[in-house]
């Protein structure tokens, strides 16, 4: 498999802070790689530094197997990014945004080639709209325009989703799925959100505290038989009886807060859980699927120090 993009033992500090420790991450041409953490976990600062807005003060990155460093940044011309919040001209129309970017970009678009841009990311029909009308979920696909412009190779996400409508993730998410199965595109999206990335990517990193805790294939490290099941029920104390006299264990299979059990086992499906709850005459008012980083932080670094 071709490697796209590559750190080796990258370290960035702030003074005394250290944001990025020792990180040694792989991506590979085709992938849509996850690049997860909690805010504050040294995500954007690593983005940062692929992005040569900063420099690492230790390790190496390379991109299309050429390494990236100061006098060499021609190489980000393969490379489109949103880095947090994109800025935009508000009292300019979308279309002329995008008409001074690529300008910036050193080349001068054709109408058409920007209106296939804009219709790609659903903004076609805005076209001559100032920005300043826009919705955040709006400015978010027109910064992914933007990052489109010069037809890029890889392209790299910094929370795409983040401040936006359920319905505006679901627009996100679906645009960065057609960016890599329509476009052809490799993707590099960070989020904290666990499972935004688990519904996109196929392979994935974690970090906290700026260092690597596991990297890998989604499908391999989300074991979908250990996702928790939550079911808020009308009578605790018989459910939890149910529970008890089908062999699962308080505090190991199962936990009890107020009117919620919280479901981790593979002795007994959530379904057919579901079902004895009703035929035992318990009411169940919601049964959820429920998985947190936080949950899967605890998980994988069970016992290590």
């Amino acid at each position: 498999m071709e490697v796209v993009l590559e750190t080796k033992n990258l370290s960035k500090k702030f003074k005394k802070i250290t944001a990025v420790d020792n990180l040694s991450l792989c991506v590979y041409r085709g992938d849509v790689f996850g690049f997860l953490g909690p805010n504050g976990a040294g995500k954007s600062t690593t983005i940062r530094m692929l992005t040569s807005l900063i420099y690492p003060d230790e390790g190496e990155i390379f991109i299309f197997n050429k390494k990236l460093s100061p006098s060499s940044k021609s190489v980000l011309k393969k490379v489109g990014a949103i880095v947090e919040s994109p800025d935009f001209y508000l009292y300019l129309t979308a279309y002329k945004n995008l008409e001074i970017l690529a300008r910036l970009y050193g080349f001068t678009p054709t109408k058409n080639q920007i209106m296939e841009i804009l219709d790609f990311v659903g903004l076609a029909n805005r076209w001559n709209s100032k920005v300043k009308t826009f919705s955040h979920g709006m400015k978010q696909r027109l910064g992914i325009a933007q990052a489109l412009l010069h037809n890029p190779e890889l392209i790299i996400l910094d929370e795409p989703t983040t401040g936006l409508d359920p319905q505006g993730m679901k627009e996100i998410r679906e645009l960065v799925i057609s960016l890599s199965k329509d476009k052809g595109k490799t993707i590099f999206i960070s989020s904290h959100l666990l499972h935004e990335v688990e519904l996109i990517a196929n392979r994935m990193i974690i970090i906290n505290k700026g260092q690597k805790v596991v990297e890998g294939y989604v499908k391999d490290l989300l074991d979908k038989d250990k996702a928790q099941y939550v079911f808020q029920v009308s009578n605790i104390d018989e459910a939890k009886n149910v529970l008890v006299s089908m062999n699962l264990i308080p505090g190991e299979d199962f936990r009890i807060n107020q009117n919620e059990i919280t479901i981790s086992t593979k002795k007994v499906s959530a379904t057919d859980l579901n079902k004895t709850f009703v035929q035992k005459g318990i009411d169940v008012f919601a049964f959820y699927p429920r998985r947190t980083l936080e949950e899967y932080f605890l998980e994988i670094t069970h016992g290590q120090k």
